[in-house]
């Protein structure tokens, strides 16, 4: 076994390893929220890790440069990602729990104004 293959399994046990907490964390967590804080973790150190190991694997050439490709776009997308499905499920109708705006936000004092504002069925009946 050549230091570059024990390099690719070390890269390969910790980016595996790092993807099976997520999912660990995934189930275990109760809210929302705290189910995309543990996922974090897999998009952005696992799946590089893996990527790493395989464009390693690889050696220099156009298959290492995609799988590293790859990896970029995983680092760069998945906050985000996480981040618009946790805005949006705070701003549905009825957020999950753990998500509700805090009293006294923008999105409570709007909520409160639009349900104001919306003809009661009660009077017109």
């Amino acid at each position: 076994m050549t230091a570059k293959d024990l390099l690719v399994d070390v890269l390969l046990l910790l980016g595996c390893s790092a993807v099976l907490l997520s999912c660990v964390a995934l189930l275990r967590l109760p809210h929302l929220a705290g189910q995309l804080h543990g996922l974090a973790p897999a998009g952005t150190i696992g799946v590089p890790l893996v990527c790493a190991a395989v464009a390693i694997d690889q050696g220099v050439g156009r298959n290492a440069g995609k799988v590293l490709i790859v990896a970029l776009v995983l680092v760069v997308t998945g906050p985000v990602a996480a981040t618009v499905t946790a805005r949006a499920a705070a701003q549905s109708a009825h957020p999950p729990p753990g998500l509700e705006p805090p009293p006294g936000s923008a999105l409570t004092r709007a909520d409160a104004r639009r349900s104001s504002t919306a003809p009661n069925q009660e009077q017109h009946e």
